[in-house]
């Protein structure tokens, strides 16, 4: 029997590495540009739905991408930088 071949575990692909997921991206941006016209923030809580896009759970994830790269001493994802752009406070420490 031939022994089983060793592969590298898939890493999750990030916003910058693969362009297709950029209207992924732009859809839920529409969403949380949306979102903060309405309530002038961004600190939706994580079971927010904005017109049925699980808008809540995107910006907590978001904002947890966010943290990991602070703490792996990393700038800030060029992406995650217009978020700032619609709300500086979308992230708090």
């Amino acid at each position: 029997m031939a022994a089983p071949l060793l592969t590298r575990p898939r890493r999750r692909s990030r916003l910058g590495h693969r362009p297709d997921l950029r209207p992924v991206f732009e859809t839920a941006l529409a969403h949380a540009r949306a979102w903060h016209a309405e309530d002038g923030h961004l600190a939706a809580p994580r079971d927010t739905r904005h017109d049925g896009y699980p808008l809540g759970m995107w910006l907590f994830s978001q904002r947890n991408r966010e943290k990991e790269r602070a703490r792996a001493g990393m700038p800030p994802s060029p992406h995650l930088t217009e978020l700032s752009a619609i709300d500086p406070g979308w992230n708090p420490p």
